[in-house]
């Protein structure tokens, strides 16, 4: 495995790293990683290479409790990619949804997965009308484009079954759900 930036002797921000160094040294932080290849890579030497599709699926609180509000930020790095519900974060300084990071053409299928599993969460919890709308968050998708290694865009698509996926494998770091980077 490739070192991390700490490995090499720099530690960004004002804290120490936790136990495991990784974002599950937050307590009721949840995450889940679905890697699915697709087709050969048509930026690969290798002809047994493939390129994949995924999902990266983060909950800041324990999944029965993804609603309440966590404080939140962005930042723009370049300007090129999208996230909803930045606009949302930005105004209210926080979050109340789970968050994804897919490819380009995943994007608003991956958003739609995240709706699917929010109703699934408040009709198993009888919500009313009023409940629902009291605790309403946009989620946040942020995209990657992934066109130059995935020769075949139509394929990289990540479905909702997928993120239906990922949700019932999200994990904590008390439930041993380190995942691997990349």
């Amino acid at each position: 495995m490739a070192p991390r930036i700490h490995d090499l002797g720099y530690s960004p921000g004002i804290h120490p790293p936790g136990p495991t160094n990784s974002i599950l040294d937050v307590p009721g932080v949840h995450i889940s990683q679905l890697t699915i290849p697709t087709t050969t890579s048509s930026n690969s030497k290798s002809p047994n290479s493939t390129a994949c599709k995924g999902l990266t699926l983060i909950s800041p609180r324990p999944p029965q409790s993804y609603h309440a509000p966590c404080a939140a930020s962005t930042f723009t790095f370049n300007g090129n990619g999208e996230l909803t519900g930045s606009r949302q974060i930005s105004d209210w300084g926080f979050i109340n949804t789970p968050i994804a990071f897919t490819n380009s053409l995943s994007l608003g299928t991956v958003f739609d997965g995240i709706w699917d599993w929010i109703l699934e969460q408040q009709d198993s919890k009888n919500w009313s009308g009023r409940d629902r709308s009291r605790n309403y968050g946009t989620p946040a998708v942020g995209e990657t484009a992934d066109w130059l290694v995935n020769c075949d865009v139509k394929a990289s698509r990540v479905g909702r079954q997928d993120v239906a996926r990922c949700f019932q494998n999200l994990r904590s770091g008390a439930d041993g759900g380190l995942v691997k980077e990349g």
